[in-house]
């Protein structure tokens, strides 16, 4: 579970939070981006004392940020470490598993005042998105949720679960999100509590993705169902190279989802005509799968 995070603690005691996950918001003041991650300096205060050094898997531009944003991130901290943004020093730092543009930032305490201030997404409607979910347990509580996307447009989605207990008390939140859907594009984003929940919430937002367009519907997609492996094969059937394809297993028995796995294709890419195969061994008795794509090419 996510626990808001105090600054100095971490830099006086970094090992003790070293592997816990936390939250927290500041001002975008520094990015450079890699292939597949990007890095980030974060600004817990407008005079920039008090910095996060975060890392995120997917780059900045399907991210949609830019200097001078205010964000929200969860992520575990992996303890001090220097960035290649420039900062010279060591900064805490955390593997990000979910950040968000926060509507509402406080315009007179970011360090880019003169910034225009940026388009922000608005929660959906049930017309926009369908969502089915289930939960089951295997080492931990999960729910995975199957998001359908009903619009016309290509969209970055974020995901946030809130769990409860019996007494209707909170006891956890997971956040995940799933960029480049294509419009009718189904994904599937699995996410646990340590602790058992009686029930779940889920919050679904969205933003036009302006970067890049879908690579699913160029994909040509064969299982193969075997009792100890599943073996999934990509094809390229298009004309561009597909980026990032990943595919995301749920396995069922008697119509319930009793596990998952994930797995991504190629070596960052998968180009025109070309085949990726991948094998997802597993050991959970199942008598059915369910196969999602994601994937992004160049617009």
């Amino acid at each position: 579970t996510a626990t808001p995070c105090v600054y100095g603690e971490l830099m006086q005691n970094p090992d003790d939070y070293t592997g816990r996950e936390f939250t927290a918001s500041g001002w975008i003041r520094g990015i450079v981006e890699h292939l597949l991650y990007t890095e980030f300096e974060v600004a817990l205060s407008a005079d920039g004392t008090d910095v996060f050094y975060l890392t995120h898997k997917i780059t900045a531009g399907r991210l949609g940020f830019s200097e001078g944003d205010y964000v929200e991130f969860t992520g575990t901290f992996a303890g001090m470490a220097e960035p290649k943004t420039g900062a010279g020093r060591e900064l805490p730092h955390f593997e990000v598993s979910d950040m968000r543009l926060m509507e509402g930032s406080p315009p007179a305490s970011s360090p880019d005042k003169g910034k225009p201030d940026k388009e922000t997404s608005t929660p959906p409607t049930n017309e926009d998105f369908t969502v089915s979910g289930s939960t089951w347990y295997n080492y931990a509580y999960n729910v995975a949720l199957v998001i359908r996307n009903n619009t016309q447009d290509t969209v970055n989605l974020s995901v946030r679960v809130v769990f409860y207990d019996a007494n209707d008390m909170m006891i956890g939140v997971a956040n995940d999100y799933a960029n480049t859907v294509e419009p009718g594009q189904e994904v599937a984003l699995v996410m646990d509590n340590d602790e058992e929940f009686a029930s779940y919430e889920y919050e679904v937002s969205a933003t036009q993705d302006e970067w890049f367009a879908g690579a699913v519907s160029m994909l040509e997609t064969e299982v193969s169902q075997l009792p100890t492996k599943v073996i999934v094969s990509v094809k390229n059937a298009g004309e561009e190279n597909a980026y990032g394809v990943m595919a995301v297993i749920l396995y069922l028995a008697d119509g319930q989802v009793v596990d998952y796995d994930y797995g991504f294709f190629g070596d960052a890419e998968i180009k025109p005509g070309n085949r990726e195969i991948w094998e997802f061994p597993t050991d959970t008795q199942y008598d059915d799968v369910r196969v999602y794509m994601q994937g992004w090419k160049e617009m």
